[in-house]
C-alpha cells in the first residue's frame, strides 16, 4: 500500500511534459520502384491483364516463359505465365531480375533481351524514369 501511495504521489508531483516529439522510421527505400514503373509503362501501358499472344508474354511486365524458366532454375519457385497476370508475381520476378544487374540501363536492356533493339527499348524506358 505504501509503494502504491508513493507511486501515485510521484505521478502527481511529476512535471507536465512539454511538446512531445515522435521519431518515426522512414519507409524503406525501394531501389527498383522507378524502373518498375517505367518498364510497366513501356511493356503494357500499366495494364495488369495484358497478354501479347504473338510473343506469349503475360502481365504488366510482359513476362515470357524463358524468364520463368530462369527464375525457377535459380529460386526453385515455379510460376505459370497466367500467374504473371498478377502484378505481385510480376513484380517479384522483375525485382529478382533487377537484383542481378548494377544499373537501371543494364537491367532494362537485359529484361528486353539482347541485340541492337535493346537500345531502342532503353530509350523508351528512360522517358518514364
Amino acid at each position: 500500500m505504501l509503494l502504491l501511495s508513493l507511486l501515485f504521489t510521484a505521478i502527481l508531483l511529476a512535471p507536465t511534459p512539454g511538446p512531445l516529439f515522435y521519431i518515426t522510421m522512414p519507409e524503406p527505400l525501394d531501389p527498383h520502384a522507378l524502373l518498375w514503373y517505367a518498364v510497366r509503362m513501356v511493356e503494357s501501358r500499366n495494364s495488369e491483364d495484358a497478354i501479347n499472344h504473338a510473343e506469349k508474354a503475360y502481365g504488366i511486365a510482359q513476362i515470357r516463359q524463358v524468364k520463368l524458366n530462369e527464375y525457377y532454375r535459380v529460386t526453385g519457385i515455379r510460376y505459370t505465365l497466367k500467374q504473371c497476370l498478377n502484378e505481385e508475381v510480376s513484380r517479384e520476378i522483375f525485382y529478382w531480375h533487377c537484383d542481378k544487374w548494377g544499373s537501371y540501363e543494364l537491367a532494362a536492356k537485359r529484361w528486353n533481351g539482347s541485340g541492337p533493339m535493346t537500345i531502342t527499348y532503353w530509350n523508351k524506358v528512360k522517358k518514364y524514369l
